[in-house]
């Protein structure tokens, strides 16, 4: 008498599943993709105390009992272009987990990350292998902080990818910006609806780019918050002014040590990932390639010190 046989491949895939899942929070649902694989094999659903927060995340699982490590790394074989194409498109970030079933470790790999460290060869379609660090595991105890920060990372790239330009791209003019408004009689005003109402708006903008960027960076920001300039201005001068270039320009004083580091922060993002930016923004990465930001920055910085 003869009964239906289980593939040995659809062993592995359900006991991978159950590793996979018990390295994740308990209270995070992981909803089963039920329409035939293209990649995907599941979506993770975060809440945060107890509340559904529709952050989704796409994973796809793969496991096997013969993983062997070598120079500090495991490597899954024979991905099809047409795979990291799909991952690479997909509006969610996408989880890439490689499961050891012998001793039951899980490594992940943030897929877009990987696209953009490796994007010569994708753009090429030559793509076959993920490479994942040893180190790169997913546990129980780690799993929460590990993947949150990858969906931060992803969710926030265009963003970041914008921002990144930008700072590049108006370096020349924010420093001009800043050292016009260091030597200034303390007491001038500004608010937005005066003469220079455009420099206060590029200033406020740049404040928030560069607090972006040092909380991005783990930069200290020493800088007072915009409400307290307002309010420490208005404080000494009066309140015919929203700003006093004495506040501006002890903010530019505060600014200045923490600057040249988010430029060189970033300056070393975009050359990490030198192959996607010369294809995203050929003009940022030439300027950053070759340091042009360099003399400007050294120029801020040397009247910023003479003054101070």
């Amino acid at each position: 008498m003869k009964f239906p046989q289980r593939p040995a491949n659809h062993i592995t895939e359900s006991a991978s599943y159950r590793v996979f899942s018990n390295t994740i929070p308990d209270e995070w649902i992981v909803r089963n993709v039920t329409e035939r694989d293209y990649g995907i094999d599941c979506y993770i659903e975060i809440s945060e105390n107890g509340f559904m927060t529709g952050k989704l995340l796409s994973v796809q699982i793969k496991g096997s009992a013969d993983i062997i490590p070598r120079n500090g790394n495991t490597v899954y074989y024979g991905v099809s272009s047409s795979e990291f194409n799909y991952w690479y498109s997909l509006p969610v970030p996408v989880l890439f987990v490689y499961v050891d079933l012998s001793t039951d470790e899980v490594f992940y790999c943030n897929i877009k990350q990987y696209v953009r460290s490796h994007y010569d060869f994708f753009t090429e379609q030559q793509l076959k292998n993920i490479t994942i660090p040893n180190s790169d595991k997913l546990r129980k105890d780690t799993s929460e902080q590990l993947i949150m920060h990858l969906y931060t990372q992803e969710t926030g790239r265009l963003e970041y990818e914008i921002l990144l330009s930008k700072l590049f791209s108006s370096l020349r003019d924010n420093c001009e910006l800043m050292t016009n408004h260091f030597c200034r009689d303390c007491f001038l005003g500004l608010d937005f609806y005066g003469e220079e109402s455009d420099d206060l708006i590029q200033f406020l903008q740049l404040y928030k780019e560069l607090l972006y960027f040092a909380n991005k960076f783990g930069i200290p920001w020493n800088v007072k918050s915009v409400l307290r300039m307002i309010k420490d201005g208005q404080k000494v001068f009066g309140d015919f002014y929203q700003f006093y270039e004495a506040e501006i320009a002890l903010a530019v004083k505060s600014i200045a040590p923490v600057y040249k580091q988010i430029v060189e922060y970033a300056s070393n993002s975009i050359m990490e990932n030198k192959e996607y930016w010369i294809r995203k923004d050929i003009f940022v990465f030439s300027f950053v390639e070759q340091r042009l930001y360099e003399e400007s920055i050294h120029v801020f910085e040397s009247i910023i010190s003479e003054f101070s």
